[in-house]
């Protein structure tokens, strides 16, 4: 942790010393791209951001752009990870290491259409300063391309002069006064010369999306309400897993504006017959039937692993926005069994029955399911025998149930264990003298521990201050003297 804050604090003197402004261009992410193509693409857009920069300067401010090994340094020792943050803390991110300001970005396939988009916030108020988007059907064109728009979202954003208009710092400066002419300062002044702004209303389906007007950032979450001026106006929808969504309206008082979200994923329903199945894709867990999921577009196969019924699977392919319902049925794996039911040692005929549903009748090999629980024989005066299962695949087990004079088994293969006759034992005389003697000293005893418990309350009785406490050992004494008297007598009565 201390070497850390050391680091952060050693790169940040720089900045501090030389009055740098320090621009961080983090990792692109991408959806349904090659993961390898991201640094690349990424190199390239910093490639552009660090040649418009140039020499150029902001408030008199050297800019200094921020390597990839710079960051992920300063990240590691954070406990961090290059790749790690998306979204909003994007910001906080850059503001963590330093940087004054921040280029993002991510770059979706659509179809056969790859879009790159970039942002370029500042990172003191979070504030969004420009945006570029790039759209083309090859890849390899979006590269070409990157460099230009990391170049061009740091000119907009910084309002930077094109480099080939920077004025060489060598040239001549001629100084001189300056002010305005007679014709000036007699000119009309009017407080406001622009277009009225009216409040609009800004929702989207789903909710939660970020809002920019003319590729500026005016809310962070719809539904909101804010100020724009009168006129036309590009207005776009961001959110996460979405299609960005552009809608060009003419602002007026009243206006509501909503944007309704394409999904890069698809979305999954899954049933089964029965219900409860643990389904698999690739190995990964997706819960029990019946489930509800988001995914990204491809192809997936569902695994059925269950130790109940037969595997299978199931094979579809997802689309963009796409929806797929999906009902499976499943197979049993199979067992057997065949039941002798008796009554007292005679063999009785009556109805099978397993888990609640009639398979067969007794002495009659039946097929049920592998993982049948419950196993009950029926006769027709009423008589009723019922039995827990452990059965094995494509096995027979054989159960014999007793309906009466016998305990209920529920075995493979029963077995009586044979009757052991008791030894023969020898009369002996009892001396029943000496056992009431015995009795009798033993309850004289229990009677004397009495009559001390009830002299030990006694005295507490006197000693206690407390009313409650003085009146509870009062009625214990009494019952200890009773309790002695009664066993004092019996012991009298007992000795022979």
């Amino acid at each position: 942790m201390i070497r850390g804050v050391l680091l952060l604090v050693f790169l940040l003197l720089p900045s501090l010393a030389f009055a740098t402004k320090r621009v961080a261009v983090l990792e692109f992410r991408g959806v349904g791209i090659d993961s390898n193509a991201l640094p690349v693409i990424t190199d390239y857009v910093r490639s552009g951001v660090l040649e418009e920069i140039g020499n150029q300067q902001i408030d008199d401010q050297d800019i200094l752009v921020m390597t990839r090994e710079n960051m992920r340094d300063m990240l590691t020792q954070m406990g961090k990870s290059i790749l790690d943050c998306e979204g909003e803390c994007e910001v906080e991110t850059a503001r963590s290491i330093g940087a004054d300001y921040v280029v993002s970005g991510e770059v979706t396939q659509l179809g056969d259409l790859f879009v790159l988009n970039i942002k370029f916030h500042e990172t003191t108020r979070g504030q969004l300063l420009a945006m570029e988007a790039t759209r083309d059907d090859d890849l390899e064109d979006i590269l070409d391309e990157a460099k230009e728009s990391g170049a061009k979202v740091v000119r907009k954003g910084l309002e930077l002069r094109s480099r080939a208009s920077v004025s060489d710092k060598a040239s001549t400066f001629v100084g001189g006064q300056f002010g305005y002419g007679e014709e000036d300062r007699n000119a009309d002044w009017l407080v406001d010369q622009g277009r009225a702004e009216v409040s609009v209303l800004f929702k989207s389906v789903p909710q939660g999306a970020t809002v920019y007007v003319d590729g500026r950032f005016i809310c962070s979450e719809t539904p909101c309400q804010k100020y724009v001026s009168e006129g036309n106006h590009e207005v776009r929808f961001n959110l996460q897993r979405y299609t960005d969504e552009i809608e060009h309206v003419n602002v007026k008082k009243g206006t509501v504006v909503t944007g309704s979200m394409t999904p890069l994923f698809g979305t999954v329903h899954i049933v089964s017959e029965p219900s409860g199945i643990q389904m698999y894709s690739s190995d990964q867990n997706w819960g029990r039937t019946p489930l509800t999921k988001e995914i990204d577009p491809g192809i997936y196969t569902l695994q059925i692993k269950d130790p109940c019924f037969e595997t299978s699977g199931y094979r579809f392919q997802m689309k963009q926005g796409g929806r797929q319902d999906i009902s499976l049925s499943l197979t049993h794996k199979q067992s057997a069994v065949k039941v002798y039911a008796y009554e007292h040692d005679n063999a009785v005929d009556g109805l099978v029955f397993v888990d609640g549903k009639r398979v067969g009748t007794t002495a009659e090999s039946v097929a049920v399911p592998l993982c049948s629980k419950k196993v009950e024989v029926r006769t027709a005066d009423g008589k009723m025998w019922s039995g827990d299962l452990s059965l094995k695949e494509k096995q027979l087990s054989t159960i014999e149930a007793y309906l009466s004079g016998k305990e209920e088994v529920n075995e493979v293969y029963s077995f009586q264990p044979p009757v052991v006759q008791p030894l023969p034992m020898k009369k002996k005389k009892v001396n029943i003298s000496l056992i009431r003697n015995t009795t009798s000293v033993i309850i004289g005893g229990v009677a004397l521990a009495s009559y001390a418990q009830a002299y030990q309350s006694y005295r507490l009785f006197f000693e206690t201050s407390d009313r409650n406490s003085a009146e509870e050992l009062y009625r214990y004494n009494r019952m200890m003297v009773v309790c002695g008297l009664v066993l004092s007598g019996s012991s009298i009565l007992i000795w022979d």
